[in-house]
């Protein structure tokens, strides 16, 4: 699906059925799942569900590029095979913040902040809210435990929504 005209749902009509597209050449065509490899462009923001829905359907691959630098991030697929299998099988996830620190520092290449998982901004809050989750309880706004599947910490950062959370978390955070 190099135009990311694709969609994850079973009820759309070929072509455009990522399912269907799967399904039937799985059952139709006879083609073994480990002949089927799944890749697709992120045009439309599809690629990673896209892709999922291929595994479910029986793809045996997905084509990734790290950092989704032009096709289905490779770290995204590493967690939605998490999600979908329960399991990391022993996979290693500190490895993508140290791939995301290499591509910053001696690649050069500009993460967009906001970006899943790799991204500078990601797990970080501004709100006061949050932080004040944090210092209760981790999972209160973080749902999964990133300084240990991602050795990235929450973090907080201070602004005018910050409150007395905000710049206490942050204290603690940086001052210890």
């Amino acid at each position: 699906d190099t135009m990311g005209y694709g969609v994850p749902y079973s009820e759309v009509a070929l072509p455009r059925s990522v399912p269907g597209i799967i399904y039937g050449l799985r059952h139709y065509a006879d083609v073994p799942s480990d002949m089927l490899e799944w890749h697709g462009h992120n045009d439309f923001y599809k690629a990673v569900s896209n892709a999922s829905a291929a595994w479910l359907y029986g793809a045996g691959a997905v084509n990734c590029s790290l950092l989704g630098t032009g096709n289905i991030p490779l770290e995204a697929m590493v967690f939605e095979y998490a999600s979908l299998r329960g399991t990391l099988d022993g996979m290693d996830t500190t490895v993508i913040t140290e791939i995301a620190d290499y591509f910053r520092k001696d690649i050069g290449y500009n993460i967009p902040v906001m970006t899943p998982y790799v991204g500078e901004n990601f797990n970080v809050t501004r709100a006061g809210i949050h932080a004040d989750g944090l210092l209760k309880d981790d999972e209160i706004y973080n749902i999964f435990d990133t300084k240990t599947i991602l050795n990235r910490a929450p973090a907080v950062m201070i602004g005018k929504a910050s409150g007395l959370a905000g710049i206490a978390y942050w204290i603690n955070q940086n001052y210890g």
